[in-house]
């Protein structure tokens, strides 16, 4: 298994862990937002049966997403895999909050929908990763980096 900066090694540390800072940033937010959301009361949906799982699908598709580029960009190899076992890991916290909540109510149901959120998404962005670099190429996704110039 990669570990963080495994790829950037040589560089100058501070370089390395503005880089982490940079790529981890919008997970460690959203999954802050995740977390906050969960504490609070539940908003009011329109009335069309299971939306609710829907957006918890939505959501957590995007945290796969933001994730999967963190995983990959911080040198993991297994960016697939760890984005799978992260977001897992959200759901359960974010239904914990909730069982814990006289606001909210926690349900397997939701956290069900979380992961195929999480899956759908992770698995479309090692798809799209394996058209770009072939089938013998590693998980590994070759996200391109924009240059600080």
């Amino acid at each position: 298994m990669g570990w963080p900066g495994d790829e950037m090694m040589g560089q100058d540390k501070r370089s390395v862990a503005g880089r982490l800072i940079l790529y981890w940033s919008p997970t460690a937010f959203y999954i802050v937002l995740i977390m906050v959301m969960a504490a609070r009361p539940s908003p009011k949906l329109p009335h069309i049966k299971h939306i609710d799982k829907y957006f918890h699908a939505i959501a957590y598709g995007v945290l796969a997403v933001l994730s999967y580029r963190s995983f990959a960009l911080t040198g993991f190899r297994y960016a697939a895999v760890m984005t799978l076992i992260l977001g897992t890991l959200v759901g359960t916290a974010d239904e914990g909050i909730q069982f814990l909540s006289r606001l909210r109510t926690a349900s397997r149901y939701d956290l069900t929908a979380d992961v195929i959120g999480v899956f759908i998404c992770t698995l479309l962005m090692w798809w799209c990763r394996r058209l770009r670099t072939g089938p013998g190429a590693d998980d590994a996704c070759h996200v391109s980096e924009r240059s600080p110039h």
